[in-house]
């Protein structure tokens, strides 16, 4: 079906990329296709989903190409969504509006992309965090708020409003992982066979098929850098009740850290409350959770009738590297829990550990 040319003036904004998604729909395109039809690179594509990315002359032709619809239509409907926001803007006072925007890492939001540049801010953190009222965004994010507040309350380099501008960036991303229902039972039994992943020595070798394995039981993974002021490594969190996120940072860029990591996150999707957000941030608050989320990791990392070999293990590289290779994980991670069980010292052998770049992980996403 044609897209109609059409003009309206609501109450509330949707961002061109709600059209262009639905399009995509009709039509069985995937980002990864969309990318490649505008001639722009994934990460682009993913922010003029997400409204992040304006539609200028040349990708509205490329749009009314791929999509229908004119040029003039696209243009139209990213000036009707300018405006729209606009006018939510104009709901607030400007106390409400700054008490939202205080503390958000504005600078390295822009940078990571996660903001129109060409927009004003009042108008960026409404499109960012999607409410158009002083009434929603208190429903939306009031307890959020509250949560990590309370989990980093004693964390004093912590800054709560950019650990959740990385929440919800994470659940922006997340939106655009097509995913089947959330299956507790198949993602367990989906966990087991993604320890051999931990032996691809590259992120672009891994981190695609780990982000398909799990959205073929209903979990979005996501990679979100952490803006100054936010600590996290990772997150756990449902975005509703047939989608599951795991967000992960890659804080630290070692194997052994971010494959414990992915595997502490996806414990707490199988053990705890669905309700709940789990966030990995050096805090203490929930001891008990983190505690159950470590020993399984663990556990699926190195089964425990393999730990009493793995204890016994010399700290010679050919050792380590032959008990690895026998379990099918990576000698890295093998090393990261003989460092955590005080069997090597904290740098010890870490050879034997892969490190990851930034730039190889923006080829990987």
């Amino acid at each position: 079906m044609a897209l109609e040319e059409q003009s309206f003036e609501p109450d509330w904004f949707s961002p061109p990329g709600a059209t262009i998604q639905a399009a995509m729909d009709r039509r069985k395109l995937s980002i990864k296709e969309l990318a490649e039809q505008l001639e722009i690179g994934l990460g682009e594509a993913r922010a003029l989903l997400l409204g992040d990315r304006t539609i200028d002359r040349a990708t509205s032709q490329r749009l009314a190409k791929l999509l229908g619809g004119s040029s003039q239509f696209w243009e139209r409907r990213q000036n009707d969504y300018i405006q729209s926001l606009q006018r939510c803007a104009d709901q607030f006072n400007s106390s409400d509006l700054n008490d939202i925007a205080q503390g958000l890492p504005f600078s390295q939001m822009r940078k990571f992309g996660w903001l129109d540049g060409s927009a004003n801010r009042s108008t960026q953190t409404l499109a960012f965090f999607d409410v158009c009222s002083p009434e929603l965004w208190k429903r939306r994010y009031g307890d959020r708020i509250s949560a990590v507040k309370f989990r980093q309350s004693e964390t004093l380099e912590a800054n709560p409003t950019s650990t959740l501008a990385w929440i919800r960036q994470a659940e922006r991303l997340a939106s655009l992982v097509p995913c089947r229902r959330w299956d507790k039972a198949a993602f367990q039994t989906t966990l087991l066979g993604l320890r051999s992943f931990t032996r691809r020595k590259r992120p672009d070798k891994f981190f695609p098929d780990l982000v398909e394995r799990c959205a073929e039981n209903g979990v979005a993974v996501v990679f979100v850098p952490t803006p100054a002021g936010c600590r996290a490594s990772g997150a756990t969190f449902f975005l509703n009740e047939m989608k599951a996120v795991i967000v992960l940072s890659f804080r630290f860029l070692s194997d052994d850290q971010f494959w414990f990591a992915f595997f502490h996150e996806a414990a707490h999707l199988v053990l705890h409350d669905q309700d709940a957000l789990f966030l990995e941030d050096s805090s203490e608050v929930t001891a008990e959770a983190e505690r159950q989320a470590n020993e399984f990791a663990a556990d699926l990392l190195v089964p425990a009738e393999h730990r009493d070999e793995l204890e016994s293990l010399p700290p010679r590289s050919h050792a380590i590297i032959r008990f690895a290779v026998r379990l099918g994980i990576s000698p890295g991670i093998v090393v990261g829990q003989m460092q955590h069980a005080g069997l090597l010292k904290h740098g010890q052998m870490n050879g034997l550990k892969r490190r990851y770049s930034r730039k190889e992980l923006a080829d990987a996403l």
